[in-house]
Parts: C-alpha cells; structure tokens; sequence
C-alpha cells in the first residue's frame, strides 16, 4: 500500500480482529480511490448490499467519515442507520 499512514491503520484493525480470535480473510475491507464523501457513501452502500452482516465501519478520513453518515437515496434516515440495523439484525 502506497500510504503507510493508511497502511499503518489498517494493519492495526488486523491486529486488533486476530486478538479477538477473528481470521482477517473474513473481515470485509473496502477501499476507496479518492477521499471524499461520495466515493465513501457509495462503497458503505456497496458494503451493505452483501450478504456478510457489519458489525462497524472504519473511515480513513473526516470527509469519508461524513460520506458513510450521508442522507439515503430513498430520504430513510442516514447510512449509519442502516449499519446499524443490519449489524443487529442477526
């Protein structure tokens, strides 16, 4: 990985899955061309439409931050209630 900020965080999360007794080929790990809002809210979309339940979801930045909290297509709520719902679902 290019960025080793980047690549110092994510392998931090790697860490901190094998603690918990989780194999990192089974964590979901999107990765997003550009830092900005709408290429994040977009990829949260795309994380939800699997068939894997989230448990959470880890920005990079502020703006992706902002970008997973974006209003929905369909005006029901922010993208954070739908990771919600769908990581208390199970």
């Amino acid at each position: 990985m290019a960025f080793p900020v980047t690549r110092d965080r994510l392998l931090g999360f790697r860490d901190a899955a094998h603690r918990r007794g989780l194999a990192w080929a089974d964590v979901s790990v999107a990765v997003c061309a550009r830092n900005d809002e709408g290429e994040a809210h977009g990829m949260t979309r795309a994380l939800l439409a699997i068939e894997r339940p989230l448990d959470g979801l880890a920005a990079m930045s502020d703006q992706q931050a902002h970008g997973i909290g974006a209003p929905t297509e369909t005006g029901g709520g922010d993208t954070w209630h739908l990771v919600e719902r769908a990581s208390t679902a199970r």
